[in-house]
């Protein structure tokens, strides 16, 4: 009884606010929003077939469903409620009607019951959760789809969407937030907590409905920044997308000129470049724009030099002398590769033209300890405490240099993760716009977000998109990215996504 009088008090709180009362509904007060069905999306999300009438608001509403339903279907409510929810923030409606606090994640799609004991409480409220999401499914807008966004060049960032599956309401409008974050530091948390002295810089953009692209800028080079959206009406607001981390990508500057001693130890191959060393790399570079792969017989190959130089053990010239490979590696064997750190550094500066990758290295997330071996003035790295700590980041170091020279492809496009579920996560992409042909595979890179976390990606490697990242821990965050894999070496990160 109690729950048919809230119904009536929402109903007429969206009616007032309406001409014509509530959109979808008949003469009869009976909502024909609550006739949808979202079985579609249990499926996606795994839901099973005997658990999927649930899937059905009118069914669940009218009590239709039967009792022992919730019970078997207990694991799989998480799923039916990101569904029927929608995208849409039906909280404020949830606390109006002073639904408990315990059971409000429920009206917004993030059902996180756990306890038999909290389960029998929001039992009692059920009904009214479900007539706070039907009403809202007809006045609240849709979440904003398929957001990406790419750096179009070193102060600018193209965000992208698109249109909803229903037509857009006139009145609704998207809210676009855009924070700068303090540091490339992996442990970005932490450092903003401790380093931070100002608060972080956010920016708020308000467009039309109607639109589906705005260009971001000017803004600052090298920085990272989170982007997240929401979709906001008079009635109220969808929930925010995966916030998306973007890094405004800095000017190219010219290489010098390569010495031909250099280059024929690089490559086996005798050659001279001379004062054409600039228009030979501009021909690289064009061939790049072009799709073309560039000439292998001068591509620096670092195996071959690691090798010419005394390293013999071929997991040494796996972790020091290959940027392309990235796998997981036992201190024991760090320890032994260590003392080739130096050989591998001394290939890699036959190559670098006197070019500062110092950026493109903070750029790739190199430690801010360990930059100063990107920028050239650092001669070698003598100490334990540096080899053992920028051993990591070698390959971020090979590839910013192949990178310039116009052999490793860009960074995949497009990244969305969708169908998140407690432990697992579907992660998509485009394949790069230059270079694609080359590509021989991908690498799906993703750590927590915590700071009892360690500063660790895991890289699982992927043929093509989709790729589902499984083995994840329930109500944590994570990041993640994909890189882009030739024969060369490895892509700059793509654009990250937070789940």
């Amino acid at each position: 009884m109690v729950m048919v009088s809230v119904r009536k008090t929402y109903a007429d709180v969206l009616k007032a606010a309406t001409t014509g009362g509530m959109a979808g509904g008949n003469s009869n007060g009976t909502t024909s929003i609550t006739d949808r069905s979202f079985y579609e999306c249990c499926q996606t999300e795994g839901v099973p077939i005997l658990c999927r009438p649930l899937c059905n608001l009118n069914a669940m509403i009218s009590d239709q469903t039967k009792p022992y339903m919730y019970t078997l279907c207990y694991n799989y409510m998480a799923h039916i409620f990101r569904c029927i929810a929608d995208g849409r923030n039906h909280l404020p409606c949830c606390q109006r009607q002073l639904v408990p606090t315990l059971c409000q994640p429920s009206c917004t799609g993030r059902y996180s019951l756990e306890k038999a004991l909290d389960h029998a409480i929001c039992h009692e409220h059920s009904k009214t959760i479900l007539f706070c999401i039907a009403d809202g499914l007809q006045v609240l807008p849709e979440q904003p789809q398929d957001v990406s966004a790419e750096t179009v060049n070193f102060t600018f960032i193209s965000l992208k969407w698109s249109s909803p599956k229903e037509s857009v309401p006139s009145g609704t409008e998207y809210k676009i937030t855009l924070k700068e974050l303090a540091t490339f530091d992996e442990n970005w948390k932490k450092a903003n907590v401790t380093l931070r002295i100002d608060p972080p810089k956010i920016e708020t953009l308000i467009v039309s409905g109607n639109a589906t692209e705005k260009l971001l800028g000017p803004l600052k080079k090298s920085t990272m920044y989170e982007i997240k959206m929401i979709a906001r009406n008079k009635f109220g607001e969808s929930m925010p997308t995966n916030e998306i981390r973007v890094v405004t990508h800095s000017p190219p500057s010219p290489s010098s000129s390569s010495s031909s001693s250099s280059t024929s130890s690089m490559t086996g191959e005798a050659g001279e470049e001379g004062s054409s060393g600039s228009s030979s790399r501009k021909k690289v570079v064009d061939d790049l724009d072009n799709g073309k792969a560039g000439d292998p017989a001068q591509v620096p190959n670092l195996r071959r030099c690691c090798s010419a130089k005394g390293v013999k053990s071929d997991a040494c010239l796996k972790q020091l002398c290959e940027p392309f490979i990235i796998e997981p590696v036992e201190v024991e064997e760090s320890i032994m590769c260590m003392k080739y750190m130096n050989t591998s550094y001394k290939c890699i500066e036959e190559i670098r033209d006197n070019t500062d990758y110092e950026t493109c290295c903070e750029e790739e997330g190199v430690s801010a300890f360990c930059k100063h071996f990107c920028s050239g003035k650092t001669a070698l790295l003598y100490d334990f405490q540096s080899q053992f700590q920028c051993l990591p980041y070698m390959s971020s170091l090979v590839s910013c240099v192949l990178e310039r020279k116009g052999y490793v492809t860009t960074e995949p496009t497009s990244v969305a993760v969708s169908s998140v579920h407690t432990d697992w996560a579907l992660v998509m992409w485009k394949p790069p716009k230059k270079q694609a042909d080359t590509v021989t595979k991908y690498q799906v890179h993703y750590r927590e977000l915590s700071e009892e976390a360690d500063d660790f990606y895991f890289v699982e490697v992927a043929t093509k998109s989709p790729f589902l990242v499984d083995k994840l821990r329930s109500s944590t965050r994570y990041e993640v990215f994909v890189t882009a894999v030739n024969k060369y070496g490895v892509s700059r990160g793509s654009t990250r996504i937070l789940l």
